[in-house]
C-alpha cells in the first residue's frame, strides 16, 4: 500500500522576523528574495538551520550549495563587537 504524505509549508520570514525568533545567532537562510544585487534587503528567506558558532554551519551550507538550492547565505543575527548592526557585514563575511 502507498501512502502519500503533505509537505509541511515552508515558512519565509523577513530579517526582522528572522533576527527577533532567532537572536544572536548564525543563520542558514535558502530561497532568498532580494530585493535587488546591491544591498543587504531581502522580502523573505527560509531559515534552514542555526548556529551558535560560524563555523558549525559549514556541513550546511555545503549541503545547500550541493543541492543548488536557489540563494543560499549565512548570516549573523546580533550585534557586531562595535555595537552597530551592519548587514552588509553579515554579507561579505
Amino acid at each position: 500500500m502507498v501512502t502519500s504524505q503533505v509537505a509541511e509549508p515552508v515558512e519565509h520570514l523577513t530579517w526582522v522576523e528572522i533576527c527577533a525568533r532567532y537572536p544572536d545567532q548564525w543563520v542558514a537562510l535558502a530561497d532568498i528574495a532580494w530585493v535587488n544585487r546591491t544591498d543587504f534587503a531581502f522580502t523573505a528567506a527560509e531559515v534552514i538551520a542555526t548556529f551558535a558558532e560560524r563555523k558549525a554551519a559549514t556541513p550546511t551550507m555545503k549541503a545547500l550549495h550541493a543541492a543548488n538550492r536557489r540563494s543560499v547565505g549565512c548570516f549573523w543575527t546580533g550585534k557586531l563587537i562595535n555595537g552597530d548592526i551592519d548587514p552588509l557585514w553579515h554579507a561579505r563575511s
